[in-house]
């Protein structure tokens, strides 16, 4: 694997931080946290293509409490009474 093909799935890992942490932030929003999740897994499985399952045992866990908050977020939204 060359060096610049590296650079661009640790750019991948890092976009994909980035999506979960604002899924975290603004549990409501939906787009940052998918995106954030495939970028996660592509990347990782990029970088460690023989260990494909070490990849998505890393992201999962990030993606399904990225889904959870999304849950709580959607709730929280509803039950919302105006002023």
């Amino acid at each position: 694997m060359k060096l610049w093909n590296v650079a661009i799935y640790a750019a991948l890992l890092a976009l994909g931080w980035m999506g979960v942490l604002v899924e975290f932030v603004r549990p409501g929003w939906v787009v940052p946290g998918v995106v954030g999740g495939v970028a996660l897994l592509y990347g990782l499985s990029r970088i460690l293509p023989e260990h494909v399952g070490l990849a998505i045992g890393v992201s999962a866990p990030f993606v399904v409490t990225a889904a959870w908050m999304l849950a709580i977020g959607l709730r929280a939204r509803r039950n919302k009474r105006a002023l």
